[in-house]
């Protein structure tokens, strides 16, 4: 959607793999992330991430890691990408990954790349951000976690 000129552009679907009837549970859910060349699509329940030029709305590129295809359990489920923030230079991804034997998610992490696709960096953190904001210029990241209510954090890079 054009916001200047106030028109719809074009549209893009992602193609839904959950049949109609489980709409809590859908395996193509993500979150969504643009600037003016590329629409960053993270994937909930799947370990992926899809880029897409802007000018004409084509799979630009598509990076596929190792998961488990999921069914509806709403207390086994794994998540994967639980935002992307594009930058000036880059997009940060925030992984939540998959888990240990024992249940336990150890993989908080922010996955940096370029708008390309290629990997450019790998963050874990001992808290790790809810809500994110990557500061490029200061070479920082600014976050928060529910136990940190009061608390701006910032990370260094």
């Amino acid at each position: 959607y054009d916001l200047k000129n106030r028109k719809s552009i074009d549209e893009l679907k992602i193609e839904r793999e959950t049949p109609e009837s489980e709409l809590t549970f859908d395996t193509s859910r993500g979150y969504m992330a643009a600037n003016d060349s590329v629409m960053i699509y993270v994937y909930l329940y799947k370990n992926q991430i899809d880029i897409y030029d802007v000018k004409d709305f084509r799979l630009k590129r598509r990076i596929v890691g190792v998961y488990k295809p999921q069914k509806p359990a709403f207390r086994d489920e794994e998540l994967y990408y639980l935002g992307v923030i594009p930058g000036d230079k880059y997009f940060y991804a925030l992984f939540k990954g998959a888990r240990t034997e024992k249940g336990e998610n150890r993989s908080n992490t922010i996955e940096v790349y370029d708008y390309d696709g290629n990997p450019v960096a790998l963050y874990r953190f001992d808290i790790p951000p809810l809500y994110f904001y990557p500061d490029e210029k200061n070479n920082c990241i600014y976050a928060t976690h529910p136990s940190c209510m009061d608390t701006l954090l910032r990370y260094d890079l």
